[in-house]
């Protein structure tokens, strides 16, 4: 007998002794790669990259305030007056601008603020409870759909005088220094200007530009003569309100022989 073969190889000398795991299936020869387990940041002694900070929350989400809601008014609620009425617990805070959109009379005759990323819109802004919020909810016809709410980042200009006051008493103030001797705008307290989030109501269905309803004008007349004293600027209201409430003496006499028009009928 051949020696190699009486070692059990073959005349090969390519060839290996057969042997128990030679003998096994392919199958069973293969090794499953390790499994390997990532490290955690905190694991590794490195720092997570951080995340970009976005520039403001999503519109949908309330801020959280323990003592209720900062509301953005921008249209007839600049009359401290009507405000006062709708809300009576309200309490005014100060002049504040909203970047990123635009004042406008929608189609529906009614102040609405559309996306414009070259715009801001003046207004007030003024601390409510939830009962002033349903009582606004009911004017603007949340309900039914004409407008949304949305939280928004203003920059508040906390105002001299009136800051923290209840609305019917710097309603009652105003109606007084008028009938004294007039009152003035005192300017923003610049030493406390800050962004803060706020309830704003927007019509996302009506934002074409239209013609402001007769009724509204004298409401818009009052609540511009509040906002300038109360610190919204001449120049804001130069440029996109007192147009509008002229452009109506133009158009009046046109929609007297022309066809009536089906508007949604709002309170706002």
């Amino acid at each position: 007998m051949d020696l190699l073969n009486f070692l059990g190889f073959s005349s090969r000398s390519s060839r290996r002794p057969a042997t128990e795991h030679s003998r096994r299936p392919a199958t069973e020869r293969t090794r499953r790669p390790a499994r390997v387990r990532l490290l955690a940041p905190e694991e590794t002694g490195l720092l997570a990259p951080e995340r970009p900070e976005r520039s403001a929350p999503e519109p949908s989400r309330r801020p959280v305030a323990e003592n209720g809601t900062l509301y953005f008014a921008y249209g007839s609620d600049l009359h401290l007056t009507q405000m006062a009425e709708r809300c009576p617990d309200s309490v005014f805070k100060g002049k504040a601008v909203l970047p990123g959109y635009r004042w406008q009379i929608n189609e529906c005759g009614l102040a609405n603020v559309v996306r414009s990323r070259s715009h801001s819109v003046e207004g007030l802004l003024f601390l409510i409870n939830s009962q002033d919020e349903r009582s606004l909810d009911r004017s603007g016809s949340v309900a039914r759909g004409f407008y949304q709410k949305h939280f928004l980042t203003v920059t508040l200009e906390p105002d001299r005088r009136y800051e923290d006051s209840k609305c019917s008493d710097v309603a009652h103030s105003l109606l007084e220094s008028r009938e004294r001797s007039g009152l003035t705008s005192q300017g923003p307290n610049s030493a406390g200007v800050r962004s803060v989030r706020a309830l704003v109501y927007v019509s996302e269905i009506y934002t074409t530009d239209g013609t402001i309803r007769e009724e509204y004008i004298s409401r818009m007349r009052k609540a511009i003569s509040d906002a300038e004293i109360l610190g919204v600027s001449r120049s804001f209201i130069d440029r996109y309100i007192s147009p509008v409430l002229d452009r109506r003496n133009e158009t009046r006499r046109h929609e007297r022989g022309g066809p009536r028009t089906n508007r949604p009928i709002f309170i706002s």
